[in-house]
């Protein structure tokens, strides 16, 4: 991984959510899924997965006060614009992590099927969802890390 400039904020906010992540992902994957099963796997090489592109992105992070809020992938907590390119419709979701609660209508869970399919995903990518009208493909247009203190988060 490239390294990459990040606000000195962003990576202490960043730096806390991993380490909360790493404390806390074993209890919550029993809770959630006591019982072994596929979608239990799934999560559980979800969080590894997110757990290890997260350590690459902070080991080659530079903090730099000139840096803006674009992220190179979406992590719980950022914000998210996407587009459903026939359509033409824009949505921004909050990717919420899941040691926290829905706050709004635009934060989604982890445990969603768009929250869990756009996790990780990169500014381009397409990401289709299985829903009972018919696939949805959305296209990841914008990836931030928003403020604490913003509006509407």
């Amino acid at each position: 991984m490239a390294q990459r400039l990040i606000k000195a904020e962003d990576y202490e906010r960043i730096l806390a959510h991993l380490v909360a992540v790493e404390e806390t992902r074993s209890q919550w994957t029993h809770d959630q899924f006591p019982l072994l099963s596929p979608q239990r796997e799934n999560m559980v090489q979800l969080l590894d997965n997110y757990v290890n592109q997260l350590e690459a992105l902070m080991k080659n992070a530079l903090r730099s006060s000139r840096a803006g809020d674009e992220l190179p992938f979406v992590i719980m907590g950022s914000q998210v614009e996407v587009l459903n390119p026939p359509s033409g419709k824009r949505q921004t979701f909050v990717i919420v992590p899941f040691y926290e609660q829905r706050v709004n209508n635009n934060h989604i869970s982890i445990l969603s099927p768009l929250g869990s399919a756009l996790l990780l995903k990169a500014k381009g990518d397409l990401v289709t969802i299985n829903a009972p009208r018919g696939d949805i493909d959305w296209e990841v247009i914008s990836i931030k890390y928003p403020d604490i203190s913003s509006p509407g988060d």
